[in-house]
């Protein structure tokens, strides 16, 4: 195996950034993000939601010992529900969640390259099966990992 240089390990990874910014996955995320910027009722739901949050923050402080706390927080959790199923926010939410794993598999790829035992960030559990990472943990922790 040819050892690379830092420099070629650099242009190595322009390229690779490259094919990823202009990924078929890249573009759709680009896109629906573009039309969720430019959607005004998606604007207006996301500032109504964003000030239903601060006021749930609000109450938080106090939990259930605010008078208010079970109404807000109903209400928050309702908003977000229908935020969600609206179809210009669903469809970024898709597209970032495919993104996302893009980026994770070839995290996973990169880091397993050198050491099973490295530590990828952000690891999702979803890919790997046991939420300990690529490798396991190696905490012993609740993921029974050793």
């Amino acid at each position: 195996m040819k050892v690379l240089d830092m420099a070629e390990v650099i242009t190595e990874t322009e390229m690779l950034s490259m094919m990823i910014a202009n990924s078929d996955i890249a573009e759709e995320y680009r896109s629906s993000r573009q039309a969720m910027h430019k959607d005004q009722e998606v604007m207006r739901l996301i500032k109504e939601f964003n000030d239903k949050k601060e006021q749930y923050e609000e109450v938080q402080r106090f939990g259930k010992y605010h008078p208010d706390y079970l109404r807000i927080r109903r209400e928050v959790f309702s908003f977000k529900r229908e935020l969600e199923q609206h179809p210009v926010i669903s469809r970024y939410k898709e597209a970032e969640k495919a993104l996302e794993e893009l980026l994770y598999e070839i995290s996973l790829i990169l880091a397993e390259q050198i050491s099973s035992s490295i530590k990828i960030p952000g690891t999702n559990p979803y890919f790997n099966g046991n939420g300990c990472g690529a490798g396991g943990c190696s905490s012993g922790g609740r993921c029974g990992c050793r």
